[in-house]
């Protein structure tokens, strides 16, 4: 019963930060055919936004590392995160960003697509610049009982990956969840072991965002994986 009760409490409380998280989302402040500047709102859309920590990553979609960030402490300090690539401007860029508050213990996963998008406000005078295509607002990972419980030791390799991937150092019988760059959930699945393969060879070429919580629901932490 005193189980129960302990979840009929915390059913508000995640309903409340997913409505939050879904404001949160990745934009472009500003860019040029090399350069991008992205930011994201939360320190204004999260509760106790000042204890924020962002965690930023950039790939492109055959695995390479564009860029990698943590961000944190006032604005705008944790709200920006700019880059200089190589990147083509006929290719598209995954980026993902992963906020976790020390103070509330939740964490917000988003994930997104770069593309160059060229215009032609006034004839024979194009203009282009990198934009995000959904700005799709964050999800709700997870809520862990302390900060600590927020990114466990564990480790999911290789990245980028072909047929499968490997998880060391996680307890049996947790839940894992497998969301694209679209935040969408392609797979959901209970691990029966601490090591474990799991076969990614139908899935599409792509950034994806692994999310595992243990058999209470509790948070143990969160992953990124490229399909090659």
């Amino acid at each position: 019963m005193k189980r129960l009760y302990s979840l009929f409490l915390l059913l508000p409380i995640c309903s409340a930060l997913h409505a939050q998280c879904e404001f949160v989302s990745i934009q472009v402040s500003s860019s040029d055919t090399s350069l991008v500047n992205l930011y994201q709102a939360g320190f204004f859309l999260l509760d106790s936004g000042y204890a924020n920590v962002c965690v930023w990553e950039v790939n492109t979609f055959d695995g390479g590392i564009v860029h990698q960030d943590t961000t944190s402490g006032p604005f705008p300090e944790q709200a920006f995160t700019g880059f200089a690539h190589s990147v083509p401007l006929t290719d598209s860029m995954a980026v993902s960003l992963v906020i976790t508050n020390t103070v509330t213990g939740s964490v917000c996963a988003i994930q997104d697509t770069l593309v160059w998008i060229e215009e032609e406000p006034i004839p024979g005078f194009p203009f282009g610049s990198w934009n995000v295509t959904g700005q799709n607002g964050g999800i709700v990972t997870g809520v862990a009982e302390g900060p600590e419980t927020a990114d466990a030791a564990f480790t999911l390799f290789p990245s980028p990956a072909t047929d499968q991937v490997r998880i060391d150092g996680v307890p049996s019988g947790s839940t894992c969840t497998i969301a694209d760059a679209q935040s969408r959930t392609v797979r959901v699945f209970m691990l029966q072991d601490s090591t474990e393969r799991i076969d990614v060879s139908t899935f599409i070429p792509g950034l994806y965002l692994m999310t595992l919580r243990d058999a209470r629901g509790v948070l143990i932490g969160i992953r990124r994986f490229v399909r090659g």
